[in-house]
């Protein structure tokens, strides 16, 4: 906890949290085989092995595209933390793109303003000239 202004706001935390799992490693390395080498069947067998754990259907080189290692990544990490990320990265964090795989997100989504996160009031208020330094937006 840290105090600020006489408030108590918790901007850290101790609390034990999942950084990573030997499935977001197998997909990173299925994406960095696809941005290297295109589709192929070394990025096939990093998703194959992740799908061979849960008698999931085998994939082929012709099944690799970014879309495709974007879905895995959502079907396999279920949300956790990182598809914000995911979508920024690869340029699909849009209005368009949203709307059509997701409306109830992309029906308040804001190209523009959205691309980026807010500064926490907490950080802008422990500096001594904030102006100009909060995201657009917000």
């Amino acid at each position: 906890l840290t105090m600020y202004n006489n408030r108590v706001d918790r901007i850290t935390s101790d609390a034990n949290a999942t950084m990573m799992r030997l499935g977001e490693v197998y997909l990173i390395a299925a994406e960095a085989e696809f941005y290297l080498r295109g589709a192929n069947a070394i990025a096939a067998g990093y998703v194959n092995a992740l799908r061979t754990r849960v008698s999931a259907q085998q994939v082929g080189a012709g099944d690799i595209s970014l879309q495709f290692l974007l879905d895995e990544r959502a079907r396999e990490l279920c949300g956790e933390y990182g598809r914000w990320y995911d979508l920024k990265r690869t340029g699909k964090l849009t209005k368009a793109y949203l709307s059509e795989k997701n409306p109830d997100v992309g029906d308040y989504f804001v190209d523009g303003v959205h691309g980026v996160r807010p500064i926490p009031q907490v950080q802008m208020d422990a500096i001594s000239n904030p102006q100009g330094y909060q995201n657009n937006g917000y």
